[in-house]
């Protein structure tokens, strides 16, 4: 997979590409990529501790998944480390996942996960929450309610602050066929 994603309004960007495989047995599959993501940030932005104008960061990620009771439960874990060196200003810090997505029925979920991200611009903890639906064979619907709390590091005086800090909540919703 690889994509790159350049602002209409500024000079930044970001791209990745992940390599990965997946093996599957009855009720179970691992997962195991390498990923490379990267940004410039927009001319004369400073972000990060460092005040560094972009950055990059390679990670190795891994995952798992255990279906159980006829697949009406699914319990998920992954996580990512990064390797080699990691720029200050990376959005994508290595990440904890915990999962549990159970049928309701055969065409309602209930779905639910917890993440710790801790990075070297702080640390979010998000805990999300909601149902997946499949109207039709081949499309879902899923609806999540979730809450972030987020705490950065120390700051230097004649850096900016990370204005995101502290807890929020959010909702998403999306379609996909």
């Amino acid at each position: 997979t690889a994509w790159q994603d350049t602002s209409l309004i500024d000079g930044s960007k970001r791209s990745a590409i992940q390599l990965g495989t997946t093996w599957n047995s009855a009720g179970t599959e691992f997962r195991l990529a390498v990923a490379r993501y990267s940004e410039t940030l927009a001319q004369g932005v400073a972000a990060g501790p460092t005040g560094a104008k972009g950055g990059s960061t390679t990670l190795i990620e891994a995952g798992s998944t255990k279906r159980l009771f006829d697949n009406k439960l699914e319990l998920s874990a992954a996580g990512s480390i990064a390797i080699g060196r990691s720029d200050a200003t990376s959005y994508q810090a290595p990440r904890y996942r915990l999962g549990l997505r159970y049928a309701i029925t055969p065409d309602v979920r209930l779905i639910s996960d917890y993440e710790i991200g801790n990075g070297s611009q702080g640390e979010t903890r998000t805990l999300r929450g909601g149902l997946e639906v499949q109207p039709w064979t081949g499309a879902k619907i899923a609806t999540v309610v979730g809450q972030q709390a987020t705490k950065g590091l120390p700051v230097a005086a004649e850096r900016q602050a990370i204005a995101e800090q502290g807890k929020r909540a959010f909702a998403s919703y999306g379609l996909a066929q």
